[in-house]
């Protein structure tokens, strides 16, 4: 009797419903289960890079805010022009004071020739008497490139305090980090989206799978208690048998 009950238990077990039976029912639910509680893993892992990226982008749009690469840019052509001017400043000093070395030169022919202005016409000393007149408005020119410069100086050591260079530097690499962050995040939200969809369909399945499992659950018991009272019957019948005889 007991081997027949066994029997029929293990013949329900093998009952089919919707391709499944109870053994094949449940380990594609643990398969699922197992998938799913990797997929947890994923969207957790996704996710906190997600929010890593998004604070690094905020940072770097806070920086942008506390920094204009229009007025960066900006100083650094008044850098360059200052620069370039001060270039020009430094070539013309050095050129007047050659002029101005010359003219002296020319100055001291009127120290050894006992001639004064009123020969200013003799072809021996007229170069001379030009320099002399020209040796004021050298020193002037001189004073007043020297002046420049000077100037200059103070508006190049103002711009270079600011390290507008190496703030440029800095903000176009700021930028390449956004691009960079930007198409990370893009491709993360990618990562979730595709991630949840697996996890939608795992979830659909494992929902079918509670009816298929509900199913055979139910169909098991009425038929194990169908067999039960059958052999109570027969076990019924036997003895009834065999107080007779």
């Amino acid at each position: 009797v007991n081997l027949k009950i066994l029997r029929n238990e293990n013949k329900n077990k093998q009952v089919l419903y919707k391709g499944y039976n109870f053994e094949s029912a449940n380990e594609e639910n643990k398969f699922l289960t197992n998938k799913l509680n990797i997929n947890n893993v994923q969207l957790e892992k996704f996710s906190n890079e997600l929010i890593e990226i998004k604070d690094n982008i905020s940072k770097i749009n806070k920086f942008k805010s506390l920094y204009s690469l229009t007025d960066l840019e900006n100083d650094k052509n008044k850098l360059d022009v200052f620069t370039n001017k001060l270039k020009d400043f430094k070539r013309s000093k050095i050129f007047l004071q050659e002029e101005e070395k010359r003219n002296n030169r020319s100055l001291k022919i009127l120290d050894e020739v006992p001639c004064d202005e009123r020969y200013s016409s003799c072809k021996f000393i007229k170069g001379a008497h030009e320099s002399k007149k020209d040796k004021k408005k050298i020193e002037n020119e001189i004073n007043e490139i020297l002046s420049s410069i000077r100037d200059i100086n103070v508006v190049l050591s103002s711009l270079k305090e600011k390290n507008v260079e190496s703030k440029i530097k800095k903000y176009n690499d700021v930028l390449l980090k956004e691009v960079k962050y930007k198409m990370k995040r893009s491709n993360l939200d990618k990562d979730i989206e595709n991630v949840n969809l697996i996890k939608t369909e795992y979830l659909e399945k494992q929902e079918k799978l509670k009816e298929v499992l509900q199913f055979l659950e139910k169909n098991a018991d009425k038929n194990l208690k169908d067999n039960k009272d059958e052999i109570k019957l027969e076990i019924i019948k036997n003895d009834e048998k065999i107080s007779d005889s």
